[in-house]
């Protein structure tokens, strides 16, 4: 009975050291991988995606279009993307507003 129980404790161990290491090696390589391909390794962890803090700030000025106003927008790290930021309403069919380069083609996806 006591080999029996020593058996069962062994595997437990291994079978926890097996599974850190596989999380390790994983946080690693996702560290050292553009973004793209990240989540081709497998599921994230929340500390591989950040969350995106709103800045208040005014998007570049366009000649064809009125001024946007100093408010709250998500910008990326280049500040050629601008995406305005205010509080949802259920049932309202929002629109919200994305600034971009002109010519540029901008792709959204996302899983929930």
């Amino acid at each position: 009975m006591a080999h029996c129980f020593s058996m069962i404790c062994l595997g437990i161990v291994l079978l926890l050291g097996c599974t850190l290491k596989h999380s390790a090696a994983r946080t690693r390589a996702s560290q050292q991988m553009p973004a793209g391909q990240v989540a081709s390794t497998g599921t994230l962890l929340a500390s591989d995606c950040p969350v995106t803090q709103p800045i208040e700030a005014e998007p570049p000025k366009d000649p064809n279009a009125d001024r946007f106003g100093y408010r709250l927008w998500y910008v990326n790290a280049d500040r050629t993307i601008w995406v305005r930021s205010f509080p949802w309403q259920a049932g309202r069919g929002e629109k919200v507003i994305w600034i971009r380069p002109r010519g540029t083609q901008l792709k959204v996806s996302g899983r929930r």
